[in-house]
């Protein structure tokens, strides 16, 4: 994470980068993006990202 301006910001992932960091197959990552399980960050035509933060978030694996 880098700092600008007082601000974190985050690297925000591909689905394969997000499936390796959760242990999981990317097709998993794209179907529950699909079923609105976890968060898209960003999404443009066929580009989706993710904030690993806030898929955490959702799936409850991260404390606010």
């Amino acid at each position: 994470m880098k700092t600008w301006k007082g601000k974190i910001e985050e690297k925000l992932l591909t689905p394969q980068e997000l499936a390796d960091e959760l242990s999981v197959g990317k097709k998993w990552v794209l179907d529950k993006t699909r079923e609105k399980k976890i968060p898209a960050a960003f999404r443009c035509g066929n580009v989706i990202r993710y904030r690993l933060s806030d898929v955490l978030r959702e799936r409850g694996d991260l404390v606010t």
